[in-house]
């Protein structure tokens, strides 16, 4: 009997795997004409396990972002031909603060980018094999024309402890207000303009960074945490002590 009339008589049985079969016959039985079809229905019929999965990041997330995992993660399982089942990888989160995971309607896990920065997300698969990510969550890129909503005025004073534990564990990432201040002098020069006169120029005004602002989102809400360490003056080249801002007013 020719090999490949030993080949049709067994796709005739119906043996799924054809790809696996032709493999075994050609590299295990290519010496024989004869083979054991017994033997070689046994190993086709055979699971072959997962060893190793690798998970590639397809695409960025940002804040706000939150999708089922399979959206934005491509697996990789070795060895080629395994035949185990690969439905139940399963996926925790080093940080919830920036990653969580939850479940969907159909009780499929899916992500939430919670804040910004770096976490792991830890792939497993039947709770032997598995791999690790690191995610950095970043900030969306605005274009013209999109809408920010940025909150409401005026804002509310965080009270309750339990929130403010939460808020508190979170990384912040500050940023200046960029406002001014000086010394409280002020000097007139004269311009060379026509028809402009005197020009006064605060000499003493200087940009710094004594109150800073951070915005995180926490389980679906925006708060904003300010930090300074000295008072806004009323005016920009005014020293920023207590007599010279209303800001204290606001404590």
């Amino acid at each position: 009997m020719q090999l490949i009339d030993q080949i049709q008589e067994l796709k005739q049985k119906k043996i799924d795997n054809f790809v696996k079969y032709e493999e075994i016959v050609f590299n295990k039985y290519k010496s024989l004409y004869l083979p054991n079809y017994d033997e070689l229905e046994d190993e086709i019929s055979k699971t072959v396990p997962v060893t190793a999965l690798s998970v590639t990041q397809l695409v960025d997330i940002n804040i706000g972002d939150s999708a089922y995992f399979e959206d934005c993660f491509a697996y990789n399982f070795e060895p080629y031909n395994y035949t185990e089942s690969v439905t139940n990888v399963s996926v925790t989160s080093s940080d919830s603060n920036i990653i969580s995971v939850v479940k969907g309607d159909d009780s499929k896990e899916k992500f939430v980018a919670n804040n910004a920065g770096t976490c792991t997300l830890t792939f497993t698969l039947n709770d032997n094999v598995f791999d690790n990510v690191n995610v950095e969550i970043g900030y969306k890129q605005h274009c013209i024309s999109d809408i920010i909503t940025i909150g409401s005025y005026p804002k509310t004073l965080v009270t309750d402890s339990n929130l403010l534990s939460k808020l508190n564990s979170v990384e912040f990432e500050w940023k200046s207000y960029h406002y001014y201040s000086g010394n409280g002098t002020i000097s007139t020069v004269s311009t060379s303009v026509a028809n402009q006169g005197n020009l006064t120029k605060y000499l003493s005004m200087s940009e710094s960074d004594y109150m800073k602002y951070s915005d995180v989102k926490l389980d679906g809400e925006m708060y904003r945490a300010v930090y300074f360490d000295s008072y806004r003056p009323v005016k920009t080249y005014y020293e920023s002590i207590d007599s010279k801002t209303n800001q204290i007013n606001n404590k």
